[in-house]
Parts: structure tokens; C-alpha cells; sequence
């Protein structure tokens, strides 16, 4: 007889979205984040209006709406302070307080962004790597800058991969009858 092993994540389902009022398509990675365990962010469009839902999973049935006018939204992994990005241009809030804690406009859009600690957001741009700490310095440290990419050389045109193919075999010779 064989020991039964333990599964080594367990998995429990704590809330539908749709039964707190997340409308279906919203549920997507464009436009739903989850930093931990803790928060889950949602972008919805609501009658033309654009807001950010957060369920706090210690209390998932009563999720919190806010207008907002931001692309993105992410929530601090362990507190209520959330990140919101429009373009270049970043915020961060403290929600309990009530309280706009900083804001930064990069001068290139962030392509991936990610709270890396409870006081720390990480921004990837097409030119540089940022920290940004909630504590210290209002600006963004720049890590690391991306070097220019290399131009491509232009696709040959089809005409000159015709000459450069090997022609195509001649037809078979008609067959008699």
C-alpha cells in the first residue's frame, strides 16, 4: 500500500470575481494584477467610466471602487498603498492616508513594471531598468541602461530572391496515349 503524498501547493478557491461584480472580460492579464497574496487589482470600464477595483482577500466580498484615469494599476504586496501608470507617467498613493506619496514621468513609457518588495517598484522602459523606493530620493533609480539596438538590415527585395533561388524544373513532357 502505497503512502499518500501531500500535494506541495494546495489549492482553495476563496472568491468568483464575477459574484463580486467583475465583469468577465475584465478578468484577463491586460487588465487584472495580483502582486501577493494579499490584493487583487482590477482595471474595469463601467458605463464609460474607467476605475480600479481592489478585493482585499482578507475580506474578498467587499471589493473597493475608485475612478481612476490610469492604464495600470498594481497593489503594494502587504499594504494599502497602490502604483498607477499612465505612459511615463507614475503615482503612488497611500489609500488609508489618502494620500498621494509620489509621482515620476519617465521620459519613455514603462513596458513591464512589479513591486519587488513592500517598498520598492521595479519599471522596465525600452532604454533602462528603474527601482523606485517609496522611501528616500522622488526620483526613480536607473539601474541599468539598455544599449541602442543595431538597425536591421532591410529584407531583400523578393525580386533578387527570385535570382538568387535555383529555377524551378522544367514540366513533365505530356504523356501519349
Amino acid at each position: 500500500m502505497a503512502a499518500t503524498q501531500a500535494l506541495p501547493i494546495k489549492f482553495q478557491e476563496l472568491v468568483q470575481l464575477t459574484n463580486v461584480g467583475i465583469n468577465q472580460q475584465y478578468i484577463s492579464f491586460s487588465s487584472l494584477t495580483m502582486e501577493s497574496e494579499k490584493y487583487i487589482c482590477v482595471r474595469e470600464e463601467v458605463s464609460g467610466q474607467v476605475q480600479v477595483v481592489i478585493i482585499d482577500m482578507a475580506n474578498p466580498t467587499e471589493p473597493q471602487r475608485r475612478p481612476i484615469t490610469a492604464e495600470s494599476a498594481i497593489m503594494n504586496p502587504v499594504s494599502k498603498v497602490i502604483a498607477l501608470k499612465a505612459g511615463n507617467y507614475l503615482q503612488i498613493f497611500n489609500m488609508e492616508m489618502k494620500s498621494k506619496m509620489k509621482s515620476h514621468q519617465l521620459t519613455d513609457p514603462v513596458v513591464f513594471w512589479k513591486w519587488i518588495s513592500p517598498a520598492t517598484v521595479a519599471m522596465v522602459t525600452g532604454s533602462a531598468v528603474f527601482h523606485w523606493s517609496m522611501e528616500g530620493a522622488e526620483t526613480p533609480d536607473l539601474l541599468a541602461r539598455n544599449p541602442v539596438p543595431a538597425p536591421r538590415p532591410p529584407a531583400p527585395p523578393s525580386r533578387i530572391l527570385h535570382f538568387l533561388l535555383p529555377p524551378p524544373p522544367p514540366p513533365p513532357p505530356p504523356s501519349s496515349p
